[in-house]
């Protein structure tokens, strides 16, 4: 975070996301508050939440896609409500087109942690990200290429010391 203060001041950056599912906000990643507000009930434990949700898993014994997966780790009702839509909204496809290890990306935690982040130095950047950017790039030893594919132009690319490629990551690196 000191090399960025040259670019941006900073501000606590808590990020504590919510998930509008029937007009009902439940905390994101899901949690124990979670899991308690959907069911309409209290967990005394961690195993006892772990027996509930085993009660919900559909078997799938070799699941091929992130829908699959969720569905044999949480069942229907949290695929449903919590991963399905927004799985469709982050990537643009549906679910069973997706690899099963991008499931993990959202995780469940069996405390009430409300935090999206786990970090103990949750910031951002006081005028935002864009700003920031925007003060970073604005040495003029740093070219920018818009409107083109990274990948047809890779090899053309020289630079001295690094290059930032701020496309798509599973492309990068080959899904």
């Amino acid at each position: 975070m000191n090399d960025l203060s040259k670019f941006t001041e900073w501000l606590p950056g808590d990020y504590i996301v919510k998930s509008s599912i029937n007009k009902k906000l439940y905390p994101i990643p899901i949690n124990l508050t979670t899991l308690e507000m959907f069911f309409g009930r209290k967990f005394k434990s961690k195993k006892e939440v772990l027996n509930f949700l085993d009660t919900k898993k559909i078997k799938i014994d070799n699941p091929k896609n992130f829908e699959e997966f969720v569905l044999s780790k949480l069942g229907k009702d949290i695929y449903d409500n919590f991963y399905k839509n927004y799985t469709i909204k982050q990537w643009n496809i549906h679910p069973s087109k997706l690899s099963k290890e991008i499931a993990g990306r959202l995780p469940i935690r069996f405390n009430r942690d409300p935090y999206y982040v786990k970090e103990k130095l949750r910031y951002m950047p006081k005028k935002g990200f864009t700003e920031m950017f925007k003060n970073m790039t604005a040495n003029k030893r740093i070219k920018i290429k818009f409107n083109c594919d990274f990948f047809k132009i890779r090899k053309k690319i020289k630079f001295n010391h690094f290059m930032i490629y701020t496309g798509e990551h599973d492309r990068y690196f080959d899904f």
